[in-house]
């Protein structure tokens, strides 16, 4: 209660004008706050729906490895020919026009890639992207490990030789053996990202702006 009392009367000693300094400041420090939450909650939301629409995919694809696995359960398939089947079965699956699957072994070579078929034999442990990261074999340590992963990485376009932001996922098939894999750029949701970063920004100068207009006014006709 002492406290309590104290900061009252030092609340009462305090000018106008700098109340109004100390009300401003809480204003925007509180705007401040909001905005940063926001922009969080923002940014989750869009990588989110962009690791959902890459699981859904890979189910896609899975459905058809699980038909293959039932092939060679019912003694329908060698598995040597399932396994082929799965390859020839995923390398013509395409989405958002040219978008692709990629495929794995737990050796880390790849056994099936769609665009680059020059990789396929190939060790993808030690591929780095522009930054150096071994996605891949982070990628393949994670999915044997935990049964799926996600990785950023930068890659590049189709027909571009400019590394843009990744986003992949992919999921081990045990029975096989196989690491499935998709991934799509996500170059996209951080421009919108940073669109809204821009506009929250212009706001809160807006706001801050008005802010001061009124309160050095308020503080103007107080001291006339």
């Amino acid at each position: 209660e002492t406290g309590s009392t104290n900061m009252t009367a030092l609340l009462r000693k305090l000018r106008v004008k700098t109340k109004l300094t100390l009300l401003l400041m809480v204003t925007l420090l509180s705007l401040v706050t909001l905005s940063s939450f926001n922009l969080a909650e923002l940014w989750k939301e869009l990588h989110d729906s962009r690791k959902a629409e890459l699981t859904n995919l890979v189910d896609n694809a899975f459905s058809l490895i699980d038909r293959q696995q039932k092939l060679l359960q019912s003694g329908d398939r060698t598995r040597e020919d399932a396994i082929q089947e799965v390859y020839d079965d995923i390398r013509s699956l395409r989405y958002k026009g040219s978008e692709y699957f990629f495929i794995i072994n737990e050796s880390g070579t790849f056994v099936m890639h769609p665009i680059k078929p020059e990789l396929e034999g190939k060790d993808s442990m030690t591929l780095a992207d522009s930054n150096g990261k071994l996605f891949l074999a982070e990628m393949v340590k994670n999915a044997i490990a935990n049964g799926d992963t996600y990785v950023d990485y930068y890659w590049d376009r189709v027909g571009s030789d400019v590394p843009m932001p990744k986003i992949s996922y992919a999921r081990h098939y045990k029975e096989f053996g196989l690491i499935v894999g998709t991934g799509v750029y996500v170059h996209d949701i951080e421009a919108k990202f940073w669109s809204e970063v821009q506009f929250q920004f212009v706001l809160f100068v807006i706001v801050m702006l008005i802010a001061l207009l009124f309160s050095s006014q308020i503080a103007k006709s107080m001291d006339d």
